[in-house]
């Protein structure tokens, strides 16, 4: 039991460093001066009354990419919660609100994880597309991570660090945490399923 034990905390320990690197060691967009394809604008939730402040920021940091012409395109990608429009459309109304053509945007409205969003956008863009992915700090290395385990080493860049209030910077780190500890066995776990069975009999609920 104490070795069950140290293993777990030594296992947390571990998605807990993947984040702190992740706030610390990631560029931010505003930095980024090579210049890519698109940039993928990972959905970070919406609500009834519009876009989280999570993918406002996410969008807004996309947009001045766009803007500054170090991407070609902009391609969002995310679904809503359930009973709520996709998180993707939102992100693109706003993007277009921002002044960016429709064409040059591209949405990708399926996807209900970060896995999910890896595996999706890489469907719809040609293999040779040069790819840099837009999120928060903490999200980021997981963001690129999980474009990795898709099949694809993406470039990566974060947003400026977005304020939230009371606990509420805490509370997502946390969860980043989580869900580092529970993508690590989940895409695992699907790419040893992958050696056995094809692909597309495979259960995509499992990446959620």
């Amino acid at each position: 039991m104490r070795l069950l034990i140290k293993l777990f905390a030594g296992y947390i320990l571990l998605c807990t460093s993947l984040v702190l690197l992740s706030i610390n060691l990631v560029q931010r967009c505003d930095a980024v001066r090579s210049h890519f394809d698109v940039a993928v604008v990972l959905g970070g939730g919406s609500t009834a009354d519009g876009l989280s402040i999570d993918s406002a920021a996410r969008v807004i940091a996309g947009v001045r990419l766009y803007q500054t012409g170090t991407v070609d395109s902009l391609l969002m990608t995310g679904a809503g919660a359930l009973g709520q429009a996709s998180t993707a459309k939102a992100m693109a109304r706003k993007a277009r609100d921002m002044s960016v053509d429709s064409e040059g945007i591209l949405v990708e409205a399926a996807s209900q994880s970060t896995l999910q969003n890896a595996r999706f956008s890489l469907e719809i863009l040609p293999e040779d597309t040069r790819v840099i992915v837009v999120t928060e700090p903490f999200h980021a290395l997981r963001g690129a991570a999980s474009f990795l385990w898709a099949g694809k080493a993406v470039a990566v860049c974060a947003t400026p660090k977005v304020p939230r209030p009371g606990q509420g910077t805490l509370r997502a780190r946390v969860r980043e945490v989580a869900a580092w500890a529970v993508n690590i066995p989940r895409a695992a776990g699907w790419t040893m399923a992958a050696w056995l069975v094809p692909e597309d009999r495979l259960p995509l609920w499992t990446l959620q």
